[in-house]
């Protein structure tokens, strides 16, 4: 093995969780703003669907890329 294929297994290992992290992250922010939504808070909900909205583009681009 190589060290070019080496830092490329690492590179992908490194995509992969940092993949599952974005969705693990997406799937809390979500029941987050379910809650700030049900107390009401309109203003942050708009700022935290914001970024929903900024992790699911990453993990599209992670996808096409």
């Amino acid at each position: 093995q190589t060290v070019t294929q080496h830092n490329f297994e690492r590179d992908l290992l490194m995509t992969e969780i940092q993949l599952a992290r974005l969705t693990t992250d997406i799937a809390e922010l979500k029941e987050y703003i379910k809650l700030v939504a049900s107390k009401g808070n309109n203003h942050l909900v708009s700022k935290l669907e914001k970024k929903l909205s900024y992790l699911q583009s990453r993990i599209a681009e992670r996808m096409t890329a």
